[in-house]
């Protein structure tokens, strides 16, 4: 509702003259300030939300731990978060998955790995974008070969939740992290019999892959085929060829074909 006004300015404006606030109006400006990643405003509406006894519901917390990670939330915003977290639970909305999802992302941007292990483990439920949150954090922080370890236990585990596009953008760069050619490939494979390889972020990522394994030839080939060569295509090639491969590691660790589709 107020970002689709022409201003923030305008849409605070609004929502200042509005009398009648309603949970929904509160986190219309909740979210278009958290977009436009005005994180202390956000913190700052939240905390007059609390003061009025408003209560919060799953949008409104999801907005909030976005906020905490925005560029403008200056002040202490890992304790922020940690104090919504606090929130969270005890207002009963441990089981949401929206809700856990978002704090394991929350932490994951903090590098507090141990942290959104924790949330992940404790979620009752689980989706896709909670499985992919939690690989991008391994992905992300330095633990690749757990991030390759759980997303063989994605594969292995669950059923209906397969992995998407942004999944493989963060499993692929576990594999060029570790220089891990053959399990690369087998990533490659899977992507290719899931119809994932048309997006950008992950040709891009097969690029980086194959050029940090040492086979810039096979980067080249994904590379050559590519109709719009967009720029991060361009800049991963150049990345890889400023950048030499570790020594090889091969990580064993391979999704299941038919069995998991």
């Amino acid at each position: 509702m107020y970002s689709a006004l022409d201003s923030l300015d305008d849409a605070r404006k609004v929502f200042d003259k509005t009398r009648e606030r309603t949970i929904f109006v509160w986190n219309a400006i909740l979210q278009a300030l958290s977009l436009a990643g005005f994180g202390e405003e956000v913190l700052g509406l939240y905390r007059k939300m609390n003061r009025i006894g408003i209560p919060s519901d799953r949008f409104t917390y999801t907005y909030v731990l976005k906020a905490c990670v925005a560029f403008e939330c200056l002040v202490s915003p890992l304790k922020k978060g940690k104090e919504i977290h606090a929130h969270i639970l005890r207002h009963g909305f441990e089981a949401n998955v929206h809700i856990m999802t978002t704090l394991v992302d929350m932490y994951a941007r903090f590098g507090c790995v141990s942290e959104a292990s924790f949330v992940f483990e404790k979620m009752p439920v689980r989706n896709v974008v909670s499985w992919s949150a939690l690989i991008a954090c391994y992905a992300i922080n330095g633990k690749s070969f757990e991030a390759l370890e759980l997303f063989r236990e994605m594969i292995v585990e669950t059923h209906d939740s397969f992995p998407n596009s942004v999944t493989m953008v963060s499993v692929l760069q576990a594999c060029a992290a570790l220089a891990a050619l053959e399990q690369g490939k087998v990533i490659h494979a899977y992507i290719l019999r899931r119809g994932l390889d048309s997006g950008l972020p992950v040709i891009s990522a097969l690029i980086t892959m194959y050029s940090r394994c040492g086979k810039l030839e096979l980067g080249q080939r994904i590379f050559d085929r590519i109709e719009r060569r967009d720029v991060v295509c361009k800049l991963s090639r150049m990345w890889a060829f400023h950048n030499p491969p570790a020594n090889a590691t091969t990580v064993a660790v391979q999704p299941t074909s038919d069995s998991s589709e």
